[in-house]
């Protein structure tokens, strides 16, 4: 069997999480590699998936889907340069854009991970190179993130051959005057200059190693480490051998009955020939171009499929064409072979933004979005200022996806001339979260355009900076009331109380019911306790939503006490309310021993409801001092309801001053629900 070599690369250089420090050399390594590891004159690899600042499950899905593709005698080559991070066990995980410190193992992909996948893999001839380090920090250099044990149990692999930056508590460091990383830099001049091949003109993994190793104890860099197990044979990584392989010499037998089967009248025969030509691999490319034409849409997405693994560039302009496929799973498919495909894509695709048509367009802003390479941004940006709004919102998306390097951008969109443009800006910088963005959008309040307005003030919301609460202030008076619901939503999530008598104005006071109702919404979010007497008044808004949200924001605010009697009137009132919420928050608001008199006072009330209501909340507190008020309700009040409710109440308190009454209602009460309940309370009083 001829050999086929994969190779999966992974860069990760920026990090949501501002803890995980940026990075400046990884994709340079990539890329270096990348070079070398395709050129006929080196590598002669057959398939490389080059992946940057991709999140954790776009690479887990890549390496497994190469394992699940290698033969028995095919090469793996997996290299990874970034941070790597230690849990508390001291388990090792390799960071990826999406990472969160706190949370590596859904966030990051973990060492075990991969040994679990090779274990599984038919071949015994596999490679991994880790240009990351744990920790440190020395001169101009940036230290990356730390090798561990795991190494040792996961080149227990059969034929794994592991190769790391530095030793377990080294840094692995990185010089942008260099343009890679100090272990990287060295294995791309070994190669490239052949100082690092042995007699026979190849470069294998122990003559590499060796190369690095002195270079970097010449240096007084990091030392480098490997580990392997049952390596057979050499691992050749690039070879002076100018022969071309049988692969790409020409075509064979499998290639010709390839073109037959895939031009066969039989369904099942040409899904079998998109099958075998993912393992072809290159040469099979034209065959697969054609295939994109199948009359059946289930050949043209597996095609589309096949075409994304083997990650030919020729496969581009096929695959843009198919972005005007009927079949929605050949254009997802498609996307998604771009993606893979990567950065050579960019080109054309941006070109497809000028057609005409707004689905394709729509289709390759998708694409541009999934390859999430700074290059798509300039044009990503250009296309802000077209008029579909599905192709508009497929641009955020993108430019959302593609991240910090889409902030700088971003934010010169704020001065675009197009006020759409400077809306859809905004959006962006909100869904990406960089503080990069609060001064530049704290400006684009002041524009002339509402919209632009608007959105900057949602985009705040989203960022979260205590920056942008003195500005958002100044805008609860905005003459858009959108703006001022806007800015109302952005003070709460923010939740900085200085907020709070601001919002307290509007919730009282807007003219407009939505900005009220967002103003009690922030009031919520923010939960200072002096905002739960203007909360209780927002009670007897004409606007129902109003008085929900308010009735909602008290729910979670530690309510002062009450020493208004309008205020107190009002949740007297609101225990009447036929929103269970409203009325739930003023027996909250009320079950509070300040209450106590107010609440005697309404046992009188000629609402039968607001009579229920006090008494329940009485019992609920305890207040000894409405026992005798209570006794007189047990023995006089007109409503079977209102005594039952008594009696619970009386047995709640446990007051012994209760028994004899209690006694009478067992013996004299018309109705059997207060005897019953009268027959409880006396139970839990002696």
């Amino acid at each position: 069997m001829i050999e086929r070599r994969y190779a999966v690369l992974i860069a990760s250089s920026q990090f949501e999480d501002p803890n995980l420090q940026k990075l400046q050399c990884p994709e340079n390594d990539v890329d270096g590699l990348n070079k070398i590891l395709m050129s006929e004159e080196y590598g002669k690899f057959t398939n490389t998936f080059p992946l940057k600042n991709t999140p954790n499950h776009k690479v887990q899905e890549e390496i497994e889907q190469v394992i699940q593709t290698a033969d028995k005698d095919d090469l793996i080559f997996i290299y990874y340069s970034g941070h790597g991070k230690l849990d508390r066990a001291g388990k090792l995980y390799l960071a990826t854009t999406n990472t969160n410190a706190n949370v590596l193992k859904s966030t990051s992909i973990s060492i075990n991970f991969i040994k679990e996948l090779l274990d599984g893999s038919r071949t015994n001839k596999i490679i991994l190179i880790l240009d990351c380090c744990y920790s440190g920090l020395a001169g101009e250099a940036f230290a990356r993130g730390g090798i561990d044990e795991e190494l040792q149990s996961l080149s227990e692999v059969t034929g794994t051959y592991i190769i790391t930056a530095s030793g377990r508590t080294q840094a692995a460091f990185e010089k942008p005057e260099d343009g890679y990383g100090v272990f990287t830099k060295h294995a791309i001049e070994g190669i490239t200059s052949w100082k690092a091949a042995d007699d026979e003109g190849n470069v294998t993994m122990e003559s590499l190693y060796s190369y690095i190793y002195k270079e970097m104890r010449d240096e007084r860099a990091q030392t480098p480490m490997k580990w392997a197990l049952n390596v057979k044979g050499e691992l050749i990584i690039a070879s002076k051998n100018k022969s071309k392989s049988a692969i790409q010499n020409k075509k064979t037998t499998e290639l010709d009955l390839l073109e037959k089967y895939l031009a066969n009248n039989d369904l099942e025969i040409r899904k079998l020939a998109v099958h075998v030509s993912r393992k072809i691999g290159l040469p099979a490319i034209k065959s697969l171009i054609q295939a994109l034409k199948d009359d059946d849409a289930n050949i043209r997405m597996e095609t589309a499929k096949a075409l994304g693994f083997i990650g030919d560039i020729k496969a581009i302009e096929p695959l843009i064409q198919t972005l005007t496929d009927d079949d929605n799973n050949v254009r997802e498919e498609s996307i998604e072979a771009l993606r893979k495909i990567g950065v050579p894509s960019i080109e054309a695709l941006a070109k497809v933004l000028k057609d005409r048509d707004n689905k394709v367009k729509k289709h390759a802003v998708q694409a541009l979005g999934e390859i999430r390479d700074a290059k798509a941004v300039e044009s990503l940006i250009q296309v802000l200022n077209e008029t579909d709004s599905d192709v508009l919102g497929e641009a955020v998306s993108a430019l959302e996806k593609i991240g910090m390097p889409s902030v700088k951008p971003l934010i010169q969109a704020l001065k675009d001339r197009d006020g759409q443009v400077r809306k859809l800006a905004t959006v962006a910088l909100g869904e990406i979260r960089d503080v990069r963005a609060v001064e530049p959008l704290i400006q684009v309040l002041g524009d002339n355009d509402s919209n632009v307005r608007g959105g900057a003030a949602d985009a705040l919301s989203k960022i979260r900076d205590i920056r942008a609460v003195e500005p958002l202030i100044q805008y609860l008076k905005d003459n858009d009331s959108d703006v001022r619901c806007k800015t109302a939503l952005a003070l709460g999530r923010i939740g900085d109380a200085e907020a709070s008598k601001p919002l307290i104005h509007a919730l009282l006071y807007d003219t407009d019911s939505k900005v009220r109702k967002s103003a009690a919404m922030a009031l919520g979010e923010i939960r200072d306790p002096i905002t739960s007497g203007p909360l209780i008044q927002a009670f007897i808004d004409t606007d129902y939503q109003v008085r929900l949200n308010a009735a909602i924001a008290l729910e979670g605010i530690n309510v002062e006490e009450i020493s208004n009697r309008e205020a107190l009137e009002i949740l007297v009132l609101a225990l009447k309310d036929s929103d269970r919420q409203i009325q739930g928050s003023a027996v909250r608001a009320l079950t509070n021993t300040w209450a106590i008199e107010s609440l005697i006072n309404n046992l009188k009330n000629e609402d039968e409801i607001i009579r229920q209501m006090s008494v329940r909340i009485l019992g609920k507190i305890r207040a000894v001092e409405a026992v005798e008020s209570l006794i007189q309700m047990l023995r006089n009040d007109c409503s079977p309801a209102v005594r039952e409710e008594v009696a619970i109440a009386l047995g709640d308190i446990k007051d012994q001053r209760a028994e004899g009454p209690l006694v009478r209602a067992i013996k004299m009460d018309d109705y059997e629900q207060v005897r019953d309940a009268a027959v409880v309370a006396i139970g839990r009083i002696i």
